[in-house]
């Protein structure tokens, strides 16, 4: 049995993760959400090597997250959209967000905010999130006080 067909790597969580699982990627898919469309934009803005973006937003193509359009000719130089698929990763992008942002930071160290149309608080379809998770019954932190 290899690790593709192992039981605990399959589902839905699972299949998502081979598409999206890796740092770059999710990291591109926020930058799509917040406008940018271009190699060179996604570059200087997260610090990736050309290697990795070329392969990351190959994939990202490859699985219907995004689309490519040529704008100029030569040399080739394409946009790169999110597809429909793509944007529906925004409640996970969201979530992810505002966990990162209440649990995992380096005490002392100030970070930078998120884009507000990346936080958690209104879902895709429209619904209302719980946010403050002192407002969840039985977590330990919120009891604490701790992040």
């Amino acid at each position: 049995m290899t690790g593709r067909e192992h039981p605990l790597r399959v589902g839905g969580l699972a299949r998502a993760l081979e598409i999206v699982g890796e740092r770059w990627t999710l990291l591109i898919v926020r930058e799509a959400m917040t406008g940018v469309s271009r190699f060179d934009d996604f570059h200087a803005r997260l610090g990736v090597s050309r290697k990795s973006l070329s392969a990351r937003l190959g994939l990202l193509v490859e699985h219907g997250l995004m689309t490519k359009t040529p704008y100029q000719q030569r040399p080739i130089r394409c946009d790169y959209r999110l597809t429909r698929k793509g944007i529906a990763l925004q409640p996970a992008i969201a979530a992810l967000t505002a966990w990162g942002d209440a649990h995992a930071f380096r005490r002392g160290i100030a970070t930078a905010t998120s884009p507000p149309a990346l936080r958690a608080g209104v879902g895709g379809d429209g619904s209302a999130r719980c946010t403050d998770p002192a407002a969840v019954e039985g977590d330990p932190a919120a009891a604490t006080g701790d992040p």
